[in-house]
């Protein structure tokens, strides 16, 4: 039922548009930069790719850089459908033609998504600092207060139970058999994790940093394609906030709930709702689920529609 307050956010906005408003915002859009966009979400997708494929190639899993981007781009669509993106994790599934080492295997596809959580997290923090410039100076001090202790509990529970919060998130995301096999061998998994962690950080660092700006500038091209102007760090703002937001699971792939964040926060930058909806549906819809999605089924049909690459 939690899952069904995005769609009841989503269904409220509806209720408020002015479709005809709305009609003429998509009629006037120039889409030469919408193409642009587009060429730099796949540029995200090959990045992301690298960045997974280097970890595999720290556990001795060789996958082709183009059967990476082909796994990448499957399950990049399969998360945005998803709550809290988790159907990124069914690259197990496509990675087991290369190896047999379920620990192995794991490591890589969690460490991977590790990378964006902790990017987001720093981001949003940040974020949330930026947005208190919005407020009052009183409203502003009790602002900050809070996140300055939130982001110090994300970041003492993060690291020092680090070994609980794996194993919780390991929990929510495989099967029981999966799991028991995995808690039999835990201390190995870890440490395992951890030096992969390690050797890999900087480098992941860098990856998805990249990955970032690209998502910026994915972003910043679709406010061109309006005829809009959106200074870039509230277009950070903006990404970062909705992204976490996305991961809630109160909704499918940040339905409703990502449309929220865009109409409330661009109309402090003079963004009709109608407008705010539109910039939200070609980031969230044409560009994350339908251009992946027509890369996917061009990907499932050069293999005869079969999901085993």
């Amino acid at each position: 039922m939690i899952r069904l307050i995005g769609l009841s956010v989503f269904a409220y906005i509806i209720t408020i548009i002015d479709f005809r408003k709305l009609s003429f915002i998509i009629n006037d859009l120039k889409w030469g930069y919408l193409f642009i966009a587009a060429g730099f979400m796949f540029l995200q997708i090959l990045i992301k790719s690298q960045r997974w494929r280097s970890i595999n190639k720290m556990m001795n899993i060789k996958i082709p850089f183009f059967n990476t981007i082909k796994i990448s781009t499957t399950a990049g669509l399969l998360g945005s459908v998803t709550p809290g993106r988790l159907g990124e994790l069914t690259k197990v599934k496509f990675i087991k033609n290369y190896s047999t080492n379920n620990m192995s295997i794991w490591i890589g596809v969690i460490l991977d998504r590790l990378f964006d959580l902790i990017l987001l997290i720093v981001i949003g923090i940040i974020s949330l600092f930026l947005l208190t410039q919005l407020v009052s100076f009183k409203l502003k001090l009790y602002v900050t207060s809070a996140i300055m202790v939130f982001s110090l509990s994300i970041f003492i529970i993060f690291f020092r139970y680090f070994e609980n919060v794996i194993l919780l998130m390991l929990k929510k995301i495989i099967s029981v058999e999966t799991l028991y096999t995995i808690k039999s061998r835990y201390h190995e998994f870890l440490n395992k994790f951890q030096i992969i962690f390690k050797k890999f950080f900087l480098q992941g660092l860098i990856y998805t940093g990249i990955s970032f700006i690209t998502q910026c500038l994915i972003s910043l091209f679709i406010v061109y394609s309006m005829g809009m102007q959106v200074p870039i760090h509230f277009i950070i703002i903006l990404i970062s906030l909705s992204a976490l937001v996305s991961l809630l699971p109160i909704s499918l792939g940040g339905f409703g709930t990502r449309e929220g964040i865009y109409i409330l926060l661009l109309s402090k930058q003079g963004f009709s709702t109608e407008a705010a909806l539109a910039f939200a549906f070609i980031d969230g819809a044409i560009i994350g689920i339908l251009f992946l999605g027509i890369l996917a089924f061009t990907f499932w049909a050069s293999n005869r529609f079969s999901l085993e690459f």
